[in-house]
């Protein structure tokens, strides 16, 4: 695989912009290894990561959920959901046609909050 985008970098910019958002439950950073199977479990120490294949986050408020991985490839997956039955999940592959680099991962993080309206 191709590596496109620098993982530890974007997961500090994750982090940064979402310490601002206390209205959220936010689980822990996760990380997959490169060599990781597809049911090896998520890993929450970055330090037990050789060479990190993903990193994702997943985030709740009330009955909204979302998820937010990115791969090093640079495409990200990007999936949310309000809560409501009648509601259409959101489900959108960032970066898939068009590598990001971490100012372009930042803005779909900025995205992906913005499901998360403050107040909404």
């Amino acid at each position: 695989m191709d590596l496109h985008i620098d993982l530890d970098a974007a997961a500090a910019e994750l982090t940064v912009r979402l310490s601002k958002r206390c209205d959220l439950d936010i689980s822990p950073l996760t990380w997959k290894d490169m060599g990781d199977d597809y049911d090896t479990p998520w890993a929450t120490e970055r330090a037990t990561i050789r060479a990190p294949y993903s990193v994702g986050v997943e985030v709740h408020r009330g009955s909204e959920e979302g998820r937010l991985v990115l791969y090093a490839g640079g495409w990200a997956d990007l999936e949310y959901w309000s809560g409501s039955a009648s509601d259409d999940v959101v489900d959108r592959a960032p970066g898939y046609n068009d590598w990001l680099d971490v100012p372009r991962f930042a803005a779909v993080v900025g995205e992906f909050l913005e499901h998360f309206r403050p107040g909404g």
